[in-house]
This record gives structure tokens, sequence and C-alpha cells, in this order.
């Protein structure tokens, strides 16, 4: 098998006792991900039996950092948020993957090799990451309510220390790779938790934006002037030079959308004609978002998985008036927000 197509292999987790790629029937030359183990429920259970050799050091600090803190609880009922389960979670982070759970190959390698280590001295950052790897497992393993419950529990703890040094007036360029590593995860995690939390109350839900904020904070946060030229300087400086250059602006008519999905491209050719008709009065706010559409379908096409990074862009450039309108209910918007949806879930990442 060539390295281009193990590059391309995408394993599916649904089925992690399956070794290989379940959609193309090919073998998979890659270890499965480790389920973790049941008995670390326990507070006496040797969490760190699949440990990486030179991170034993990071480990005895992250539980020492846990208890300076008095977080989690050691009296709390649930097992999957006593602290040596937190072992679990840094073991989880560290495993390689073929396909990047950051959705972009380049962010997950920097991640890996550098956040612990800026989480030591960063215990908000430590608290995002062990947010995201428990709700990373809640996904791989739905059946199993111990990580849903840590997911949650770890998800409002992590919230509350980020925003918590957000708002500090000492946030300075010291602070810019740990801050916009916490960022990039927070705006995931707040993804998936507003998705949950629409799904377990149907009846009850309206559209939120906080998700879209999130998205868009981030991004005024990481073009703040006194953190830009130290994250250029920084661990995201490939991360940040590989988007320097924008993706071109394709119209309809461009020769790389003839290959496309005749039933997207239509789609999409509907989408630009009837909203400038039906909603006049907004065509201003949905002008732009609309013109971007083209470029996001071109990217369906493609198997890298660093084209989620102009998905997110999408998002993280919308107008204020837009979020309104979303909240609103405004049909048009919730149709533009649907197809960037629908677009997105057919990346080959």
């Amino acid at each position: 098998m060539s390295s281009a197509q193990k590059r391309h292999l995408k394993y599916d987790e649904s089925l992690p006792q399956r070794s290989y790629c379940h959609r193309r029937r090919l073998l998979c030359e890659y270890p499965l991900p480790s389920k973790p183990s049941n008995n670390a429920d326990d507070a006496g259970t040797d969490t760190t039996a699949h440990a990486y050799d030179g991170n034993e050091a990071i480990k005895a600090k992250v539980l020492e950092i846990l208890t300076q803190e008095g977080v989690p609880c050691p009296n709390t009922p649930w097992p999957s948020h006593r602290r040596p389960n937190a072992l679990v979670l840094i073991d989880h982070f560290l495993t390689p993957t073929l396909t990047p759970w950051i959705g972009s190959a380049l962010a997950q390698i920097t991640m890996q090799a550098y956040a612990l280590r800026l989480a030591m001295e960063a215990p908000y950052l430590l608290h995002t990451i062990l947010a995201f790897f428990a709700t990373h497992l809640s996904c791989l393993y739905p059946s199993e309510e111990k990580w849903s419950v840590a997911a949650t529990m770890r998800y409002s703890l992590s919230l509350t220390q980020y925003l918590g040094r957000l708002i500090e007036q000492s946030l300075g360029p010291g602070d810019a790779d740990a801050i916009s590593t916490a960022a990039v995860l927070h705006t995931m995690l707040a993804s998936i938790h507003e998705s949950r939390r629409t799904k377990a109350s149907p009846s009850e839900s309206r559209f939120c934006s906080a998700w879209l904020l999130s998205f868009q904070g981030t991004q005024l946060l990481l073009e703040r002037t006194e953190l830009r030229a130290a994250l250029e300087q920084g661990i995201w400086a490939d991360t940040i030079a590989a988007q320097s250059v924008p993706e071109p602006m394709l119209t309809l008519q461009h020769p790389e959308l003839s290959a496309i999905n005749r039933a997207n491209l239509e789609a999409l050719r509907t989408l630009q004609s009837v909203i400038p008709l039906t909603a006049p009065q907004h065509q201003h706010t949905y002008a732009h978002p609309l013109q971007l559409l083209p470029t996001l379908l071109s990217l369906t096409n493609t198997t890298t998985c660093d084209a989620v990074s102009t998905f997110i862009t999408f998002i993280s450039h919308l107008p204020l008036a837009y979020n309104y309108l979303l909240e609103a209910g405004e049909p048009e918007a919730l149709l533009i927000l649907g197809f960037w949806s629908a677009l997105l879930s057919r990346l080959d990442v």
C-alpha cells in the first residue's frame, strides 16, 4: 500500500473491534486505539499501564496540580471523575491516531508535542485538555455512562477556569501559546456540548449561537496585536503560516466545481438564487456567506484534514447581524448554516 493511501485511510471509530478501514474494505496497518479499561473506575487501579515512555514526570505533575487545586473532590461519587482517571485521558491525548481528532494533522501534532508541557504552567489548559478528551471518549463509547459524566463535569470546570483567565488583565504575549491552544479546544467543546443539549431536549430547544460565538471569539483572540506576534514565533507558527494563504474564492461557474456531485451543485445554485428573493431586506448580511459557499463546496472533493480550517474560518467571519438572524430563527440564515453543516459532514477527513 502506498504512503498516500495510508494517509488517506479513514479508520471507522464506530467499529472499534475491527482493524480495517470499514468504508473502503482495506486492511489497516495501524493499531486500534486502546479502549480505556473499565478497571480505571477504581481509585486504586494502576491507570498508567499504557503510559508512554518519557511522560511519567508530566503525569506525576498532572496529579500534583489536581491535588493542589483540590479538584476534583477526592470524595466524588463518580469514579470516572476521580484524579487517577485523569491519566487515562492523558494517555488518550498522547495516542497517535490516523484520523486527527482536531481536524488538522498539523494542529494535532503540535498539540501532542507541546500542549501538556504548556499546561504544567497553565492549569486552565490542563483542565481544557482533560475535558476535551473525556468528551472525545464519550463520543467514541456513547454507551458507557462514565465518560459522558466525566465529559460534563470536566467541561464545566474547564470552562470556568478558561473564562476566568480570559478576563484577567495580565494576559500577555507569554500566554499566547497556551491560551490559543485552550481556545481551539473550547471552540470544539462548545459545538459538541451544544449539539448534545439540543438532542437532549429537542422540544424545548431553539437555535443557540453559543458555539458560533466561540468560533468567532477564538478568531478575535488570535488577532489581538499583543498575542499575534508571539503566536507567529511560537508553537503555532507552522499552522499560522499554512493558513496565511486564503482559499481562492470560487464562483459556481468555476471549472473545479464541474466534478462535484451534481445534486450538491444544484442545491447551492438554488440557494444562491432564492435567498436574495425571499429575504431582500437581509441581502447584504447573506451576501458574503453565500459567496463563500462555492469554495467550501470545492473542498468536499479533497481528502485533506486541513480543509477543516477553511470551514472554521467561514464561521469565524460571519457578520454579527447574521448571528442575530439565526437566533431569531430566520429560515434563510438556517438554510445557509445547514448547507455549511452538510458540506462539512462530507469532508473525507
